[in-house]
């Protein structure tokens, strides 16, 4: 995935990136997410200055596919198949304890406590992962300056 932009600043080996909202963000199922904490039409990004790109160069940033693919499995699949793990449990323990009722109550309580248990987990170990350099995005190429 790449995206480009307009570096900011520049401090040690790391640089902040101004990019404009991209046709990708309208795929986005976060894009709501996204418009609340950083609002308008550009996100600046944190990423390695690997190209030694200086204030107002054009660039390409881009991300891993792996990294990619980690954090979102981390987003998206943990939380869903935490639901349907606690709910299964609930399941369970609704056969143990009550044998003959047919309460789904059990289910919805242990669904939903896995659920959020979940989304506070994929927090903290988000926030433990955005400081690992992997999960940063890099800059690809610094762009040539269009001539006029």
């Amino acid at each position: 995935m790449t995206e480009e932009g307009t570096v900011k600043r520049v401090q040690g080996s790391m640089a902040w990136v101004v990019t404009k909202r991209s046709d990708m963000c309208q795929n986005c199922l976060a894009r709501s997410a996204c418009h609340m904490l950083g609002g308008g039409d550009e996100v600046e990004a944190k990423v390695k200055n690997t190209a030694n790109a200086r204030v107002g160069d054009r660039v390409v940033i881009g991300l891993s596919e792996t990294a990619m693919l980690k954090a979102t499995f981390l987003v998206y699949l943990v939380p869903v198949m935490a639901l349907f793990g606690g709910s299964l449990i609930g399941l369970l323990l609704n056969k143990l304890v009550y044998a003959n009722a047919s309460s789904d109550l059990l289910e919805i309580v242990t669904g939903s406590i896995s659920f959020f248990m979940a989304i506070f987990w994929i927090k903290t170990r988000g926030n433990r992962l955005s400081s690992h350099r992997e999960y940063l995005p890099e800059i690809v190429s610094i762009k040539p300056e269009a001539s006029t």
